[in-house]
């Protein structure tokens, strides 16, 4: 059978009033046990709207995108390479400069 473009959706925003107390008591035990705190009343409110069901669902996706990933990789590999190039500073440095600091961790 082909699908018709909207049939999936309509069947949704259907079944969207009806489903909707039962959805937020499904979204209310999951966030319990996720540890996630979020207050009765916002959710009951959110009950009260059409798009209650689809709403409280997309509350439970995870909300890292691919994006920052990349930028956290990124910020990862210049974390490390800042730290070489610290560590090999440190390592070329003539011991007179060493000194003082040498001095506060040993004592």
């Amino acid at each position: 059978m082909p699908f018709k473009e909207g049939e999936e959706g309509a069947e949704e925003e259907a079944e969207a009033p009806a489903e909707g107390p039962a959805v937020v008591a499904e979204v209310l035990e999951e966030m319990e046990e996720a540890g996630e705190e979020l207050a009765e009343a916002e959710v009951r409110e959110l009950a009260e709207r059409e798009e209650a069901p689809a709403y409280a669902r997309a509350l439970l996706r995870p909300t890292v995108s691919p994006g920052l990933y990349f930028v956290l990789v990124l910020s990862l590999i210049f974390l490390v390479i800042s730290a070489m190039t610290l560590v090999s500073s440190v390592l070329r440095a003539p011991q007179s400069i060493l000194e003082p600091f040498l001095k506060l961790f040993t004592g």
